[in-house]
């Protein structure tokens, strides 16, 4: 288990943590209100996440020795899935890559317990998943891994990786280049990006002010949806009910006025609505938690969801279907269907960097999603997929 969960969980819950400072940041009395929530249970989310890097820990050595046998073995041991383990074995093939890039004497250290003691803030801890020293070229790479299939991460302006930075880097700064990195195989996110000395002791700087201004008694409040997404106070937090009643009242204010609307009053609403709804998500969430843990709620309960038939045992099932005779050829029993890329770089990885087997393979144009334009994707291309087929021709 990462040092850092295991100081959240069981030392001084004043301590700032890197995976949670860009909430801080953003809202310093969210700090002082997630004090006041009781921990719970690690998700099964961040349980999973946990598991996976303790497998690219335990694997890395194996890897670099190419003994596959050792590193199936780990997966085993670790009950890590074959999919997740795929995950893994995608971190270690991106560090080799930056392994190769460093000088002769470069070293590498794996979950490095970081502070920024030497930086005056004695406060903030945490643990770096990948730390590479080249002296040869004067510079740090740093790595973070995420395995989250849901929100996309990158390296950009990333708090957590500049306090991680920070913190490999310590004061004063005696390195002349430094790169940080995300790794999210699930979303296939490679992110890096390079930060001057000048730069992180700016970001430095902005943290000690950040962590003072949450210290003070009356620290301000500014929910939004991405402040409050991981907060543990979000669902008690009078200001973010406060925002989502002001923000209802605008709502309504440019519903009165349709259809006489204009595409900034479109842009608008749906940014009103994005918020609100994130807001009813997390009560939802924690009214369906509420009831599981034995508290009724007046005028709501908990039912099944729907579910879908299997078999109680597959072989007594088929010993029973074909003795029966249910189907006239036994085939009938079985469907067949064609491996996908993915399936076959499971099956065989060597397959993710063979130029033939790459000829084989396209990736259509994704159908297009409305997102806010922060996110960092390209935008949507209409008619992308046809241009390409022409391009072909």
């Amino acid at each position: 288990m990462k040092l850092e969960k295991l100081i959240s969980d069981f030392l001084d819950p004043g301590l700032f943590a890197p995976s949670g400072l860009s909430r801080v940041l953003a809202c310093p009395a969210s700090f002082r209100e997630s004090q006041t929530v009781p921990r719970g249970p690690s998700s099964s989310f961040a349980q999973r996440g946990t598991l996976l890097h303790e497998g690219f820990t335990m694997v890395w050595e194996f890897y670099v020795a190419r003994n596959e046998s050792k590193m199936a073995e780990v997966f085993k041991n670790l009950s890590i899935v074959p999919e997740d383990a795929q995950h893994v074995l995608s971190c270690c093939d991106y560090v080799k890559t930056q392994l190769i890039t460093c000088g002769p004497r470069a070293t590498i250290d794996l979950e490095q317990h970081i502070t920024l003691a030497s930086w005056g803030l004695p406060d903030v801890w945490g643990m770096a998943d990948v730390v590479i020293k080249d002296p040869d070229n004067h510079r740090i790479i740093m790595d973070d891994h995420k395995f989250g299939q849901g929100v996309p991460v990158y390296a950009e302006e990333n708090v957590q990786l500049l306090t991680y930075l920070a913190g490999v880097v310590g004061f004063p700064v005696e390195w002349d280049e430094f790169e940080i990195c995300i790794i999210q195989p699930p979303l296939n996110i490679y992110s890096s990006a390079r930060v001057t000395p000048e730069e992180l002791k700016n970001f430095v700087n902005k943290v000690a002010l950040g962590i003072e201004a949450a210290k003070k008694p009356d620290a301000p409040y500014v929910p939004s949806e991405d402040t409050c997404r991981f907060c543990a106070a979000k669902n008690k937090c009078r200001a973010r009910y406060d925002m989502a009643v002001n923000e209802a009242k605008e709502v309504f204010s440019i519903a009165s006025r349709m259809p006489e609307v204009t595409v900034k009053d479109k842009a608008r609403l749906a940014e009103l609505l994005t918020d609100i709804e994130q807001v009813k998500k997390a009560l939802f969430a924690d009214m369906h938690a509420t009831i599981l843990n034995g508290t009724a709620i007046p005028g709501w309960k908990l039912v099944a969801g729907r579910s879908i038939r299997k078999w109680a045992d597959e072989g007594n099932a088929m010993k029973w279907i074909l003795g029966e005779k249910v189907f006239k050829d036994p085939e009938d029993l079985f469907t067949k269907k064609f491996v996908s890329p993915s399936q076959v770089e499971k099956l065989n990885r060597k397959m993710k960097k063979d130029p033939e087997f790459m000829k084989l393979v396209i990736k259509p144009v994704g159908n297009p999603q409305l997102v806010r334009d922060s996110d960092k994707r390209d935008s949507y291309v209409t008619g992308a997929e046809a241009d390409d087929v022409f391009k072909k021709l």
